[in-house]
């Protein structure tokens, strides 16, 4: 199971939900996620706002945080994708 795609399915993130996510670990602007989708910019803050939702964060720094966290746990020997989470989605 690949990291990313195991804490996209421990969140049930959905399939545009990954797209806007993996942009966005990527560093690149909502704008630029907007444009590289064909969306607008305020879909694109919707479906982030829903991840955040999701993840039980409150915003794109928390996140990602979160995901890094749940990584390093992984590497580490963590079996559990609980490990990183502050809350339960």
């Amino acid at each position: 199971m690949d990291d990313f795609g195991g804490f996209a399915r421990r969140f049930n993130l959905t399939a545009r939900q990954r797209d806007v996510f993996a942009m966005l670990i990527e560093g690149l602007a909502p704008k630029e996620v907007a444009h590289r989708l064909a969306i607008s910019h305020v879909t694109v803050r919707r479906h982030a706002e829903e991840i955040y939702r999701r993840c039980g964060t409150g915003n794109q720094r928390e996140t990602l945080a979160l995901f890094a966290r749940t990584l390093l746990s992984r590497q580490r020997g963590g079996n559990d994708w609980d490990a990183g989470a502050t809350r339960d989605a």
